[in-house]
């Protein structure tokens, strides 16, 4: 992976320009490495992608869930800088496009309190240095005392040295 340098990290959330939280990646440009696909003489083109390990991306998304989920638990609403004019959400049969129309989804669920509990994460590597996150767990709603089974699956893309949310899909799991 990385002979003499740090595999990049993902450090703690900060204000961005969008007075948003994000987060930072330490990355060093030669892990950037340039792939030239089949072109054409009259539509030449170079891809750049970010070499990250499945172990890398694991960390990161670690990082990632937790602040999401801390955050998302405690205020909802501090969770619009982890999203972008093109982010997508989908809560159970409900679509949304825009930072707008997802944090008032996010913010007009039908419960007060929420705890997230974490079974399992996966994430893996994806194109152009995106990473693909997908954790299973229980929440719990307000008082209820039976936890309802859940899925979410995120994609997060690299910006600057940053990631957003761009796709967030939820899904209860019943049964």
């Amino acid at each position: 992976m990385y002979e003499s340098e740090a595999a990049p990290t993902l450090a703690a959330p900060h204000n961005s320009p969008r007075d948003g939280n994000t987060f930072d990646v330490d990355v060093n440009l030669d892990s950037f490495l340039p792939v030239y696909p089949t072109a054409t003489a009259s539509s030449p083109c170079i891809l750049f992608f970010l070499d990250l390990t499945n172990t890398t991306s694991i960390k990161m998304a670690e990082q990632f869930v937790q602040f999401y989920y801390q955050t998302f638990d405690s205020d909802r609403q501090q969770l619009a800088g982890l999203y972008r004019d093109n982010s997508m959400l989908t809560f159970e049969t409900s679509s949304q496009m825009s930072v707008a129309p997802i944090m008032e989804k996010l913010t007009s669920l039908p419960f007060q309190k929420v705890q997230h509990q974490i079974s399992t994460l996966d994430a893996q590597p994806s194109v152009n240095g995106s990473i693909i996150v997908m954790v299973t767990g229980a929440l719990i709603v307000d008082d209820e005392p039976r936890p309802m089974n859940y899925t979410q699956t995120f994609t997060l893309n690299p910006e600057g040295g940053s990631y957003y949310v761009f796709n967030d899909i939820f899904r209860l799991i019943m049964g």
